[in-house]
């Protein structure tokens, strides 16, 4: 099991979220925020 996106998986993550940067999804979210990149955390998740 891979750790890392293809680049196939970042282009449809990129139109999924509209991104436009070239940074990869992983070094601009963090999740450290309850709402990050669109996504909301669960309350009983501590990721």
């Amino acid at each position: 099991q891979r750790m890392d996106f293809s680049d196939y998986d970042l282009l449809k993550l990129n139109r999924l979220y509209n991104c436009t940067s070239s940074l990869s999804f992983m070094d601009s979210c963090n999740f450290e925020l309850e709402n990050v990149c669109g996504m909301i955390q669960g309350s009983g998740d501590a990721a």
